[in-house]
This record gives C-alpha cells, sequence and structure tokens, in this order.
C-alpha cells in the first residue's frame, strides 16, 4: 500500500476527514498495512540504519494493532496528512534495492 494512496484520499482535509467515520477506518487500515508490507520486506535487506527507522515504524504498527483505542482520529489524519515521510522513505529504499538486484527477484512473483 503506498503513502500515495494512502494521502491522495480526503485525508488532506480534516473537516472531510472528520465527517465521515469511515475514513478513520480506512486510514488505520492502510496505514498498517502499508507498514506491515515494509517489514515483510525490508527486515531482510535494508540498511542498519534503515532497520533502525523501520523499528521506530513497527513501534506504531504495534500501536495500531495493540492499543488501537488510545489513537484518535485526529492523531490518524495529522499522520495520513503531514508524517508519511518516513514510510516513504522505507519504500524508495526497498525500490532501490530491488532496481539494484532485479535478477534475484522471481519474475513469477
Amino acid at each position: 500500500m503506498s503513502p500515495s494512496k494512502i494521502s491522495k484520499r480526503i485525508f488532506l482535509d480534516r473537516d472531510a476527514f472528520m465527517s465521515d467515520s469511515r475514513n478513520v477506518w480506512t486510514a488505520e487500515s492502510r496505514l498498517r498495512r502499508a507498514l506491515e508490507a515494509l517489514f515483510d520486506v525490508g527486515r531482510h535487506i535494508l540498511t542498519a540504519e534503515q532497520k533502525a527507522l523501520l523499528s521506530i515504524l513497527a513501534g506504531y504498527r504495534n500501536r495500531l494493532v495493540h492499543f488501537y483505542h488510545e489513537i484518535s482520529a485526529d492523531e490518524l489524519h495529522q499522520i495520513c496528512a503531514e508524517q508519511l515521510g518516513d514510510i516513504t522513505a522505507m519504500q524508495d529504499a526497498l525500490r532501490a534495492w530491488y532496481d539494484r538486484r532485479q535478477e534475484l527477484v522471481d519474475p513469477a512473483l
């Protein structure tokens, strides 16, 4: 799930975001899935510095999964509207790795 798909929705406009409770659930689901996809691939190929950032993102993913009741709609909106840079940076790192090592990836996937 790309950060652009998260931020493309109405998440940039707080009032529109808050007007429909489905937006909150969509934001939570897409954010959690984006983080989980990064962990699935990233833990195997990232640098130590990138893994440190991944660890921080994992902490937030754990909040989404285990302490969801503590995460407000305002917090989700703020993250989706303003703080997807870390996810984008990880996504870019994974793409760069892939671009340098395409021969290692099974084309059937």
